[in-house]
């Protein structure tokens, strides 16, 4: 998904990636499939151009990711992000929960909702599209 969006529109895309599975030559792979009949050359270049859209960022913890999304909201806040940020990929969401102790409820329950808060006012406010996987 993320590919074809950065494909076919100029936008910006940060894939968060929890599993450590993503790479730049994954990623190109999957551009290069997507791409019509044109000179190698040619989709050489413009998959740097889109690969220069895309962040890939790896994190392995809840709290990690409430904190980068608090930091993407600031900085949208503040007129700081400079790209066109539309799509957030987290893949996979599910995997950061694995390690959070069931008996901790009331943390756990903390953690959740204000997940939900950052992801709510990136979509609410600045309109930009989070998508997330549960494998």
């Amino acid at each position: 998904m993320a590919s074809l969006a950065l494909l076919e529109k100029d936008i910006s895309c940060i894939y968060i990636d929890t599993s450590n599975y993503v790479n730049t030559s994954n990623v190109s792979l999957v551009l290069k499939n997507f791409m019509g009949q044109m000179e190698q050359e040619q989709k050489n270049k413009r998959i740097q151009e889109v690969m220069g859209n895309l962040k890939v960022l790896k994190i392995f913890e809840l709290d990690q990711l409430i904190l980068l999304l608090a930091q993407i909201l600031s900085m949208l806040k503040n007129k700081q992000l400079t790209s066109n940020l539309r799509l957030i990929v987290i893949d996979s969401l599910s995997s950061l929960f694995s390690g959070i102790p069931t008996k901790h409820n009331q943390y756990y329950f903390n953690l959740v909702k204000e997940l939900l808060f950052y992801l709510k006012s990136l979509t609410k406010k600045y309109f930009i599209s989070v998508v997330y996987t549960n494998n």
